[in-house]
């Protein structure tokens, strides 16, 4: 066996231990939700029991990206206050199996943090950057709109005012006119302004054009 077959395998045994402890949280949480709602006396336990289901809730995504060796996967197992925590409360609150879960937890916490080389694959968040567009800035992590440049015309136009600059001759006026069908050029003229494909603006120039106006 190679030793990446080694690490698969690991990886995956792993993954069915955090799996395990998951279903083992959420049969537990249920159990005590329900003593604590049909008997007075285990009326605490509805504390462990929320927590630990609460716990699986946050938890249940952990086993598939552990097999997929996700690289943020080690960073989640650091902290040991959520276990601290559930075990406190489950002595407190809960059934006595909720401390063996706890050791198992920690079982399964060092089997993470001392393999935490094998997890190398980034996760989708770490990947953005290479498959999000061109101005997506690396360094600050936030997208930032393309800036287009602009045309001479454009920046000019901001340099001198909106009233410092002449008007554009309008693209009809340059155009020739066959004089032999003046009548057809109108209706074509006209159809062109109802179907709103140039502005009453250019139809009146080009109606002056071909009028010779």
């Amino acid at each position: 066996m190679t030793k990446e077959n080694e690490s698969e395998g690991l990886l995956r045994s792993i993954a069915d231990y955090e799996r395990i402890s998951c279903v083992i949280w959420l049969v537990l949480g249920i159990i005590q939700l329900c003593l604590g709602i049909l008997f007075i006396l285990f009326f605490p336990m509805l504390i462990a029991g929320a927590w630990n289901v609460i716990l699986v809730i946050l938890r249940w995504s952990r086993p598939d990206r552990i097999r997929r060796r996700d690289s943020t996967v080690p960073d989640a197992y650091r902290g040991i206050a959520g276990l601290v925590i559930t075990g406190i409360l489950n002595i407190l609150f809960g059934l006595i199996i909720g401390i063996l879960v706890v050791i198992f937890d920690f079982f399964i916490r060092e089997k993470i943090l001392s393999n935490a080389h094998l997890f190398t694959n980034k996760s989708v968040s770490s990947r953005v950057s290479d498959e999000t567009p061109t101005f997506f800035d690396n360094e600050t992590g936030k997208v930032t709109p393309p800036i287009f440049e602009k045309e001479p015309d454009d920046i000019r136009h901001q340099a001198e005012g909106p009233h410092d600059v002449a008007p554009k001759p309008s693209r009809f006026a340059a155009m020739p006119i066959d004089g032999s069908d003046l009548e057809g050029h109108l209706r074509t003229l006209a159809k062109l302004r109802d179907k709103g494909l140039i502005s009453k603006k250019d139809y009146e120039l080009k109606k002056k054009a071909i009028l010779g106006l």
